[in-house]
């Protein structure tokens, strides 16, 4: 865990790490400010259950995009 919140901790823009399911796995403090919480409240949540609506229906389309391509 350590790793994965150095990684979206290096990124000055949002950064936010996902598994297949969608389960938050880490996310940096410039995303989850915007979002009006803090990071340790959304990891381990489901993106679809913490994300603004504009956020859910972006990321959905983009993560079934990457799932049928194969590529992150």
């Amino acid at each position: 865990m350590l790793l994965q919140r150095a990684l979206v901790d290096a990124v000055t823009d949002y950064a936010i790490l996902i598994d297949r399911d969608l389960t938050i796995l880490a996310i940096n403090n410039p995303l989850a400010r915007s979002w009006r919480r803090g990071p340790e409240e959304l990891v381990g949540r489901s993106l679809f259950d913490v994300a603004p609506p504009e956020v859910r229906e972006v990321t959905l389309r983009r993560w079934q995009e990457a799932l049928e391509a194969g590529k992150p």
